[in-house]
């Protein structure tokens, strides 16, 4: 029998050894290795490899990541190259039960299987269930279980899973040895396969694997022999402990949550990360139905919370609030249970959101952030807040102090955007799906942002993994009435007026609050935890470190988890929060989300080991919320209100379509007979915009400054409240070039400063940053003329001839250089907005004033892309796929745009095969223009109406934009065709009746520069004068907006919503007048 032990111990010696963390070893003082068992080519592409994971490939970057732990390359090679000479882990005492159990195939009485819900490969881990049940049994002997087997199985169910997510790569991977080549490869590549027998390869594959106790599984993935046993007694020790204290408190339990009969009869697990060695929330149901809720943390902030709302109920708050019940216990603690339930009638409606306001100012005030959909119930006329972990957050000081985090801090944490409870549009990773997972905000039947794995035919010899378009699961944070869900815009009114009124309860009694007996005093040294990267990113790594390939070798898992090491990397010197790096991988290695804490009272974190980084707050959160409290006052109320009303647009807003006019919409049926503006009016109200602009400017501590305003998502059509990017659309970029033009009619150097501190962002990055990370930057950008680096190329090149600031052309330069052959690959959209035809314009105005070759040739190659790129439908003349399933017509995503851009780019250039192009995609657009209509169709999905296209009249999409990119193209390719096309789609433009919004990209002055090019290039007019009517339409559009306060930007908006940015906004709407004024300045709707 001993020998059969130390035979064992043996045989587990390669697990134990293989499964070893390499930062056990990295961290450790004194690390002693054996002799190099690996060869030295493998050794070397694992350098390479962890090298490329955390540094992209460079050698430089990754060397600093190891002298910031006392190591080097050639340390770090032993590191990898060893054994670790130490005795044998206490964990593996666990593992030899485990193997011993399974080839004695140990089943659990009763079993822990739900046939409703079976989990794949759930067989193989039955044994580990059966030895979690004795473990945890041994120690409950002295404690009393207060729960029915139902409820014990539902703990066992959450191991079970536990094990199986841990596991299910790599059992599909050998599972899927086990089965003929040709049904995995259908099952692959169909996500479906002909039915087999049965599951007889299936029970084959879990006997063989059970018959020798996991040892060959285990051996050849030694790291999910650490994990499963890790997770096995995380779970003893974790239920044990829960099963201890529910029995401790269980009195005091019924006594305050008024439990009728204490036993548990049910129990819902995974309602939360694992933290603190498997910890979660569980939610207990007793046997009258009563629910409980166990969290293992301390729940002082949930008392104080409470507290808090009890002395706002008793002082005379608008509307009484509903306090949490709540048992705090220190380390632990129970909560009340709330459930959704339907609000009485309209006015609890009404009611439910009037509270929604003061809750949002409320929390604005403690400091609350990520108040999503998940932390809030809708129970009646109440919006209740069930995870406090989201008050007094802190405010970390960034390693690199960039102007977008310095700007964010201004605009995003010192506001209501920052709770979470406003609507919010998130997007999938290509921006085509928009979901909302704010705690007010979030609808119903939303598409998930991707596939969700959905395993079919489990536990059958044909099961397989495959990915499926799911719905978002219903959310309990929306109010119901009469069984339908209501919608924040449907009761804005009543959100805004909670918000104020609660406003000014809190600033009427701000003395109370801030006298020492205040109940704000419960919230001083309070553990907050401080989320210091998003969640989900540590779920990710945590699944993709799960990958059969990285379970062979601690090391090769520790390299994968070794990720979260690159956001440190942005610097060159080593930062003072390293420490967390460490507490992140020691979390991981252990399967836990890194879970940190500090004191609402101090501007230090401190780690669970007792390593403290002095000052890495810029306050202690405490202070904080006592700052903003002391601070509300009507200028602060109006921004936060402006705020909300900006959110609640972005919700609804939609962009102009082919539809019928909206509401907002007039037909202009008299501008003919408006005198046109002076001169001196059209710059007057040019100025009025730019002054209005530079007001709203928010103002970081170094000058640099930045605008909010409602980006638009083209791929999504939504619109998001946000801190402007940096491109021409809609950015800093657009903006900069209005204010400067300002200054170059008016003979000003007004906005010289503004101009050069809105640049500053960008400017700072280009010259601060890595090579990679501008690559990365200009890869989220893209290549586009408007919204990409074409755009800021294009702006920089205007601004710096304009400004007489030569600076500018350099930087223009260095962004020229970022658009590589690699991105110009990459590029999908190809067309003038966001992809190489747009690049393609970029560079050519600044090929036109440096005449540099190099500038030419990047720009040629953006053309050679696009020529690859051509597609013929049906036998039609080529033209491109950029946004839709087939060629789009029109300027902005269509032919018409591209096309431009390769005529430019074959005057440039000389060569043919650009002009050929261009002429073949414009006999496409011939080909499908509608004489009847006098128009080119929109293609575009949602453009058809009963199976047919529809039309717009815009820049972006119709005749307008066709009209322009002719007009630009008439000094190349001038035939009759052309002019044919031209005098069709001026016609067009001319007579459009529909004054709907006003700006650049879908509305009036997009199509009044169109028909100011036509006068400027003389081009014949029969009865009308182009620029007669340009000037007429823009007097009326003009007259308008004095006579309702704004010019109107957002076709299905009730209320008018002010947007700076250029194609969209103010800025392009200030420039076209400038336009009418003074024709020498550049049209930039044609990057002139």
């Amino acid at each position: 029998m001993l020998q059969t032990a130390e035979s064992e111990t043996k045989s587990l010696q390669p697990i134990w050894s293989g499964s070893r963390s390499l930062f056990t070893s990295l961290l450790s003082a004194n690390p002693n290795f054996s002799a190099a068992p690996m060869e030295n080519a493998q050794l070397e592409a694992r350098l390479k490899h962890w090298c490329e994971v955390i540094a992209q490939g460079n050698w430089d970057k990754f060397k600093r990541r190891l002298q910031w732990d006392g190591q080097d390359v050639e340390q770090v090679r032993s590191l990898l190259d060893g054994s670790p000479q130490e005795s044998e882990p206490e964990w593996t005492e666990t593992l030899q039960v485990i193997m011993a159990a399974s080839r004695s195939a140990m089943q659990p009485e009763p079993s822990p299987i739900d046939p409703e819900n079976p989990q794949p490969f759930e067989d193989l881990w039955l044994p580990a269930i059966a030895v979690a049940r004795q473990k945890l049994l041994v120690h409950l002997e002295q404690t009393p279980v207060c729960l029915t087997e139902t409820a014990l199985r539902h703990l066992e169910q959450s191991l079970l899973q536990r094990l199986v997510g841990i596991s299910i790569k790599t059992l599909d991977a050998e599972f899927s040895r086990t089965r003929p080549l040709g049904q995995n490869l259908l099952t692959q590549l169909m996500g479906t396969v002909a039915k087999s027998s049965g599951n007889e390869k299936y029970q084959a594959f879990i006997s063989k694997h059970l018959a020798d106790g996991l040892l060959s599984f285990f051996s050849t993935y030694p790291v999910l022999a650490r994990l499963v046993t890790t997770a096995l007694e995380f779970w003893v020790e974790a239920t044990a402990e829960f099963l201890q204290r529910l029995a401790k408190d269980l009195e005091q339990i019924q006594a305050i949550f008024h439990i009728q009969e204490p036993q548990v009869t049910a129990i819902q697990l995974n309602l939360s990360d694992s933290h603190k060695r498997g910890r979660s929330v569980f939610i207990l149901t007793f046997t009258r139905g009563e629910k409980l809720v166990y969290k293992p943390k301390d729940l002082s902030l949930e008392a104080a919370y409470s507290d808090l709302l009890i002395w706002c109920n008793q002082n005379g708050a608008p509307l009484p609030f509903k306090p949490l019940n709540v048992l705090n216990r220190g380390s632990y603690g129970w909560v009340e249970f709330i459930e959704q339930q339907p609000c009485a009638d309209y006015l609890a409606a009404q009611r439910f959101y009037q509270r929604a306001g003061m809750l949002l100012c409320l929390l604005y005030v403690l400091r609350g952030t990520d108040c999503h959909h998940e932390n809030l119930i809708a129970c009646g006329e109440h919006p209740m807040l069930i995870d406090m972990e989201t008050l007094l957050h802190h405010q970390a000081n960034l390693l690199d102090e960039t102007e977008t985090a310095d700007l964010a801090g201004l605009s995003f944490f010192n506001s209501v955007l920052r709770v979470g409870l406003l609507p919010r549009w998130d997007f999938n990773k290509d921006n085509r799906v928009a979901y909302d997972i704010s705690g007010l905000g979030s609808d119903v039947n939303q598409s998930a942002p991707r596939k969700a794995a959905r395993w079919q035919e489990i536990n059958t010899d044909d099961m397989h993994l495959s990915y499926q378009e799911v719905p978002l699961p219903p959310c309990k944070n929306l109010a119901l009435l009469n069984g339908q869900t209501l919608a924040i815009a449907d009761y804005q009114e009543d959100f805004l007026n909670g918000f104020e009124q609660m406003y000014q309860f809190l600033v009427s009694h701000r003395a109370q609050l801030l006298a020492a007996d205040s109940p704000l005093r419960l919230f001083q040294d309070q553990p907050i935890r401080f989320v210091f990267r998003a969640t989900m990113v540590y779920g990710v790594i945590l699944q993709n470190a799960c990958a059969p390939d990285f379970l062979k070798s601690g090391c090769d898992r520790s390299i994968e988890l070794d990720i979260l090491s690159r956001a440190f990397l942005t610097v060159l010197q080593k930062p003072d929060a390293w420490p967390i790096l460490h507490a992140e991988l020691r979390a991981m290695e252990q399967l836990d989300i890194p879970y940190f804490v500090a004191s609402s009272s101090s501007d230090a974190l401190v780690l669970e080991d007792g390593t403290e980084i002095p000052h890495y707050f810029k306050a202690p959160s405490y202070d904080q919320m006592i700052a903003c409290l002391e601070q509300l006052g009507q200028a602060d109320l109006d921004r936060q209100m402006a705020l909300i009303r900006g959110v609640l647009a972005a919700k609804i807003a939609r962009p102009v379509g082919f539809q019928a006019p909206s509401a907002t919409a007039t037909t202009a049926a008299n501008w003919q007979d408006l005198e046109p503006l002076s001169r001196d009016a059209l710059i007057q109200q040019a100025q009025a915009i730019a002054a209005e602009i530079a007001s709203r400017a928010i103002r970081g501590s170094d000058g640099r400054i930045n605008w909010l305003g409602l980006s638009y998502v083209p791929n999504a059509e939504r619109f998001q409240l946000q801190l402007l990017s940096h491109n021409l659309y809609e950015g800093n970029c657009g903006i900069a070039l209005f204010l400067v033009a300002v200054d170059h009619l008016t003979n000003s150097d007004r906005y010289r400063e503004p101009v050069l501190a809105a640049l500053q962002p960008f400017r700072q990055i280009l010259h601060r940053q890595e090579p990679e990370i501008l690559q990365r930057m200009v890869q989220r950008m893209g290549l586009g003329g408007s919204s990409g680096v074409g755009s800021m190329i294009y702006c920089l090149v205007k601004i710096s001839q304009l400004l007489h600031e030569p600076t500018l052309l350099s930087d223009a330069h260095i962004l020229a250089r970022l658009i590589t052959p690699k991105l110009i690959a990459a590029d999908q959209s190809l067309d003038l907005i966001g992809g190489a035809a747009g690049a393609i314009v970029g560079l050519l105005s600044l090929f036109s004033v440096t005449h540099d070759p190099e500038v030419l040739a990047i720009a040629i190659a953006c053309g050679q892309h696009l020529l690859q790129q051509r597609v013929s439908i049906n036998g039609s003349p080529k033209a491109w796929k950029t946004t839709a399933d087939c060629p789009l017509t029109g300027y902005s995503h269509g032919a018409a745009g591209i096309a431009y851009a390769l005529l430019k780019l074959y005057e440039a250039s000389k060569d043919m095969a650009y002009l050929d192009a261009a002429v073949e995609a414009i006999a496409y657009e011939q080909s499908v223009f509608s004489a009847a209509v006098g128009n080119w169709p929109d293609f575009r999905s949602f453009a058809f109406v009963n199976g047919k296209p529809g039309f717009m009249s815009s820049w972006c999409h119709g005749a307008p934009g066709i009209a322009l990119a002719r007009l630009g193209g008439l000094p190349i390719l001038d035939t009759p065709e052309i002019r044919r096309d031209l005098e069709v789609a001026l016609h067009t433009t001319a007579n459009n009746q529909f004054f709907g919004v006003d700006h650049l990209c879908c509305g009036t002055f997009g199509r009044i520069e169109v028909l100011l090019l036509a006068a400027e290039l003389g081009l014949p007019s029969g009865e009308s004068n182009w620029q007669d009517i340009a000037f007429r339409q823009a007097t009326w559009v003009v007259q308008r907006a004095e006579r309702t306060g704004t010019f109107h930007l957002f076709a299905n908006l009730p209320q008018p919503i002010y947007h700076p940015g250029f194609m969209q906004g103010t800025a392009g709407i200030g420039y076209q007048l400038l336009r009418l004024v003074e024709p020498n300045l550049p049209s930039v709707l044609l990057w002139q």
